[in-house]
């Protein structure tokens, strides 16, 4: 039954489209410590804002929850608030990489055009550079105080999570269950690399964190039974049902009742609840699976989530990867190959080493994790060739590439420009 709901939306003539989720930080513009993340001084008019100047004409449909704005829906492009103030965009499915990227450049042109006037600017990095999520207040969405306070049972950095991190995310679309497994198995098995060639959050509380990705190191202490990688989903004969098998091991927190949310008392799985005799639905576990964070993860799509945020012209190029390899199914396998390991302890070893040294990262066996983002990027190349080849996308695709191949060349992930060019007071990705 749970394999059948995962695969509803997948039909041999589904379209395969790109769907970009960008989320960004508000900041002071004196010192990049965060901006309010509610009241008079929130973020909540800057989004109604950004809808009025992004989808001129349409009308909106706001959704308030615990009394406070949490999305605006103007038709399949969505603005929403994320527990700490986070701004996140949610560009509507899209067919190419290059329209990926001129929406893209319209959000940041919108945005910072609206707090250019204010007190307060973007900032394109993973993870907050200076105030602690302990002074960074969380928005009043219900879900959000029950994850909060669940998040610090399972982990030491739910809290950075949720208040402080700031990540993409791509979703791709899957035409079967062959289809599925594999782009999640291959998602799962490029998502170090593309951590690599992302890293863009090294400060921590006006300090440098020791880590060129503290985000990529927040997600894999926040709560184990739902993050990072449930590596039976790597293994050559991993099937629908391992993913399932995460699902359902992972920890329930909470059901919707008559329109409210009821948080579910104690500490059990969805299958011991399911077990135990709670009467249980697919909307309840549709609302449970979006509570689920592995570096991929499924959610109507191949949703991939290993991404820090970075400057927005270097975003598309995360789309493009995704793309290029996940929706060949030769080249997926090939990009899977690229990433040898397949024990948990072996899986966490080299995402720790990637969340430290980013394109630095080797491990003590000689994996050089720069060697593998240039196979990568030459099974992406490749790619891009056939899509362009097909007419499906445009001959200047490979450009969007131009900024991460230098970085793999140069193994230098973006956090090394910020620790090294610039303080973290004067730190500016825009530009």
């Amino acid at each position: 039954m749970l394999a059948a709901f995962l695969l509803s939306r997948a039909r041999a003539d589904r379209a395969q489209l790109l769907g970009l989720e960008f989320e960004c930080l508000r900041v002071c513009e004196s010192d990049l410590t965060a901006a309010p993340s509610r009241g008079s001084d929130g973020p909540d008019a800057l989004v109604h804002s950004l809808g009025a100047a992004f989808a001129p004409g349409v009308t909106a449909e706001a959704v308030l929850d615990g009394g406070e704005l949490a999305v605006l829906h103007f038709d399949a492009l969505n603005f929403s608030l994320e527990p700490g103030g986070q701004i996140e965009v949610s560009l509507p499915p899209l067919t190419t990489p290059t329209e990926v990227a001129r929406e893209l450049a319209r959000f940041r042109t919108s945005l910072e055009e609206l707090l250019a006037p204010t007190p307060y600017r973007p900032l394109y990095v993973g993870h907050q550079p200076v105030t602690m999520p302990s002074d960074i207040e969380l928005r009043a969405k219900p879900r959000y105080q029950v994850m909060d306070a669940r998040f610090q049972q399972s982990g030491k950095l739910g809290r950075h999570m949720m208040r402080a991190t700031a990540g993409m995310q791509v979703t791709l679309d899957y035409r079967n269950e062959t289809e599925c497994v594999g782009m999640l198995r291959g998602a799962l098995a490029m998502a170090p690399l593309v951590t690599a060639m992302f890293a863009n959050s090294p400060h921590v509380g006006g300090r440098e964190s020791g880590f060129l990705s503290y985000r990529e190191h927040v997600w894999w202490d926040t709560d184990p039974s739902r993050c990072g990688v449930p590596v039976r989903l790597l293994a050559d004969d991993a099937t629908l049902r391992d993913y399932t098998d995460f699902a359902l091991d992972a920890e329930l927190w909470f059901m919707r009742r008559d329109g409210e949310l009821e948080e579910v008392p104690g500490r059990v799985s969805f299958r011991e609840a399911l077990v135990a005799g709670e009467v249980l639905t697919l909307d309840d576990f549709n609302l449970h699976a979006s509570t689920l964070f592995p570096s991929a993860r499924l959610r109507g799509g191949i949703e991939v989530r290993s991404a820090d945020c970075v400057a927005c012209d270097y975003a598309p190029a995360f789309a493009a990867i995704q793309a290029a390899v996940l929706y060949d199914p030769e080249l997926c396998e090939r990009a899977t190959a690229l990433q040898p390991y397949r024990d948990a302890a072996s899986v966490r070893r080299l995402h720790e080493a990637v969340a430290k040294s980013g394109l630095e990262a080797e491990l003590a066996d000689g994996y050089s994790v720069a060697a593998a983002c240039a196979e990568l990027l030459e099974l992406v190349h490749i790619g891009i060739e056939r899509h362009v080849a097909t007419g499906q996308w445009s001959a200047n695709t490979a450009a969007l590439l131009q900024g991460v191949e230098r970085a793999v060349s140069e193994r230098r992930s973006p956090a090394l420009d910020v620790l090294e060019d610039r303080p973290c007071r004067e730190l500016d990705l825009s530009e």
